[in-house]
Parts: C-alpha cells; sequence; structure tokens
C-alpha cells in the first residue's frame, strides 16, 4: 500500500504543510543556539509587555554550561527602586529574539533597608 506522507515540509518556505490535527499531537521544541554576546543591549520586557530594562552582563554556570542569570541596567523605576540594575535569574525568561520577554518579575524591586545595631 503506497501511503501519502501526513506532512511535506516546504523546503523553500521553511514550514510544516498537510494534515494540521496530526501535526498539533507533536510537541515540537525548537534549540536555537545564540552566542551570549547577543544577549547584551537586548531590551527585556514582562509578559504583559511593560518594559524593564536593558541586558548588561550575562552570569553563566561554567559547571551545568547554561545561562544563570541577566544583568538588567536602566531599569524601569516604576518596578526597580532608582532604576538600580538587577540581576534576573534566566528560569524567568520565557522568550529571546529581538527582544527578551520575562514570564514573571516582581511587582517591586526594592533595597532592604538595613538596620544599624545599637551600640551599648
Amino acid at each position: 500500500m503506497n501511503r501519502k506522507p501526513f506532512y511535506n515540509f516546504c523546503q523553500k518556505d521553511g514550514y510544516l504543510a498537510g494534515n494540521h490535527n496530526y501535526l498539533k499531537s507533536f510537541n515540537i521544541k525548537v534549540v536555537i543556539k545564540m552566542d551570549v554576546t547577543d544577549f547584551i543591549n537586548l531590551p527585556v520586557y514582562t509578559s504583559k509587555g511593560k518594559y524593564i530594562g536593558e541586558v548588561r552582563n550575562v552570569l553563566l554556570d561554567i559547571e551545568e554550561r547554561k545561562v544563570d542569570k541577566l544583568i538588567l541596567t536602566e531599569t524601569n523605576r516604576e518596578f526597580v527602586e532608582n532604576g538600580m540594575d538587577v540581576a534576573v535569574p534566566y528560569r524567568w525568561v520565557s522568550a529571546v529574539g529581538d527582544i527578551i520577554i520575562l514570564s514573571y518579575f516582581p511587582e517591586r524591586v526594592e533595597m532592604p533597608v538595613e538596620e544599624e545595631e545599637e551600640e551599648e
């Protein structure tokens, strides 16, 4: 029996075409390799489209061979006290492209108040 394939890959346009119900049953993960320097100066937004800041530096976990944190600078004072630099765990990143989208960011980031020890 000669069956037609469920899908065809269109090399010219780079997309799958065919039985869409069949294709929906697959969980396809696309991995795009980037240089660490590609993150520098990318704008960072919340999942609701609010600007947080831009990437100043990238912290790597050498043992695990993965990105650990992004250091953000020029941060939005609406979210970060005094617009200071903040470190964002990479696990909060949901998408990377021309911009970075975070799946989570706290409502407000503030410096803790240090209590001075009273001398007797």
